[in-house]
Formats: structure tokens, C-alpha cells, sequence
């Protein structure tokens, strides 16, 4: 593990662990964008993929969260959570 390969997913460790801290504190707007940008710079991010699916869950955007939701579990993100919500998949 090099500090080059370290720098390279520093972009998206940051959106996340932002996203989390948005999320503590109920800001929404900025939990999500900060979700997508953690994911444009990796579209396998299964971390982001579950917290947008989860605030996606809690403002009712059921049709968000159930696609962020089975993503997660294509990618191998096993998580009882995630189970819970898309049962069938």
C-alpha cells in the first residue's frame, strides 16, 4: 500500500466520512451531493451508494433508496440493513 495508491481514493474518503457528518446533523441537500461526489469519483463506493440510499429512505424517495439499496448488494456490501429493505434481491 503506497502513499500514491492512498491519494488516489482521498477524494472519495473525504465525500464520505462528509456525507456521514451531513447526515448527523439533518442536512439532507448536502449529505446527497456529497454522496454523488464521492461516487463520481468512484462509482463502486458501496459506502455512498448506502448512506444516499438510506437519507433516500428517510425523505421518502422509496424508488432512490431501493436502486442505491440493490447496488450495495451487487457490489458485495453485506449489511443486514440493506437485507431489510430489498428482501427479495
Amino acid at each position: 500500500h503506497s502513499i500514491g495508491e492512498d491519494f488516489k481514493t482521498l477524494p472519495t474518503d473525504l465525500m464520505t466520512n462528509l456525507s456521514v457528518c451531513y447526515h448527523k446533523v439533518d442536512e439532507v441537500k448536502n449529505c446527497l451531493n456529497a454522496c454523488g461526489q464521492a461516487l463520481s469519483h468512484d462509482e463502486k463506493n458501496v459506502k455512498a451508494y448506502y448512506r444516499r440510499g438510506l437519507v433516500s429512505f428517510e425523505t421518502s424517495d422509496w424508488e432512490q433508496a431501493v436502486a442505491d439499496f440493490k447496488k450495495v448488494l451487487k457490489l458485495g456490501g453485506e449489511n443486514e440493513e440493506v437485507r431489510f429493505f430489498c428482501p427479495s434481491f
